[in-house]
């Protein structure tokens, strides 16, 4: 049991490795590309990649439970990847979409309790104070004002927050990871090529060979390989705890953008930066962590 604990976690963990390390390539990719396009193409190719390595499992889709599955976690990944693309965009950097995204570990317990009437715990209410507290250093202006990048962000993060609350209910109900990873992914590519046609969208410019070489990068790895993990790990991880080990892609996120994308962390980004990231450990591990270091420290 242990063991296998410990291996959903390093799914989970690698995974948002995984997407922290591409949160670059997403922002120059979404200069190329319109957000429906871009996740169009990148949902496309992570479904085919699948289809092709497991075509022997593709017949359980058919059944009125994956597809209800595919339908529901599609939706919400749809709607997650657009904003968060359209985000990037606009004006949002890579590290602050990073930091922006991962308050989905708080959103996780609080709309846990709007649909499964579970109380999140006063740990988690004073996560949510920090990490308000993180956004609005990050991104509310002197003018009190917020940019439209930072608040599709924020949209985002509650559509993130959806999708790993139904991919975690899904799994419990005994939907197996790839299967549902690939219908997920099919019908979210659906969805994207219907938004394409009706906004009419077109590269910005010509596609250089590089650029299309991201798309077919972010559509085997942070969509087949992650989405696959994602799914795996929570057949034994409850969504809260999940929620946790994914938003450490915000950590990756700034470091990978501040190496490979040349971003300047201020010192309001710093802040805001740890005081979301506090309270996601607030929120998750109570600092239990810090409790169990005391009785060592104090011989």
């Amino acid at each position: 049991m242990h063991s296998t604990q410990a291996k959903a976690k390093s799914a989970l963990l690698l995974t948002a490795f995984i997407w922290g390390s591409t949160f670059f390539v997403m922002k120059e990719a979404a200069a190329v590309f319109p957000p429906a396009l871009l996740m169009a193409v990148r949902f496309t190719v992570g479904a085919a990649a699948l289809a092709l390595l497991f075509r022997g499992r593709l017949g359980v889709l058919r059944g009125r439970r994956y597809l209800a599955a595919s339908l529901i976690t599609g939706a919400t990944q749809t709607a997650a990847y657009l904003l968060q693309t359209l985000g990037l965009h606009w004006d949002t950097s890579p590290g602050k979409s990073a930091f922006l995204t991962a308050a989905y570990c708080v959103l996780v317990p609080f709309l846990g309790w709007a649909a499964l009437r579970r109380r999140p715990t006063g740990w988690q209410f004073a996560a949510a104070g920090l990490c308000i507290l993180g956004i609005g250093l990050l991104s509310v202006t002197e003018a009190m004002t917020i940019s439209p990048g930072d608040f599709a962000t924020l949209l985002s993060a509650a559509a993130f927050a959806l999708n790993i609350l139904s991919v975690g209910y899904m799994v419990e109900q005994g939907c197996e990871p790839v299967p549902l990873t690939i219908g997920q992914l099919g019908a979210a590519a659906l969805m994207c090529w219907g938004v394409c046609a009706l906004t009419g969208a077109a590269p910005y410019a010509p596609p250089t060979a590089g650029a299309w070489a991201s798309l077919v990068v972010l559509g085997l790895t942070a969509s087949a390989l992650c989405l696959s993990l994602q799914a795996y790990g929570q057949q034994h991880v409850d969504p809260p705890q999940a929620s946790l080990l994914l938003s450490l892609e915000s950590v990756f996120g700034v470091a990978c953008s501040v190496v490979f994308y040349g971003e300047t962390v201020t010192g309001r980004m710093l802040t805001g930066f740890l005081l979301i990231f506090t309270g996601i450990l607030a929120g998750e591990t109570q600092f239990a962590f810090v409790r169990r270091l005391r009785p060592q420290n104090s011989e």
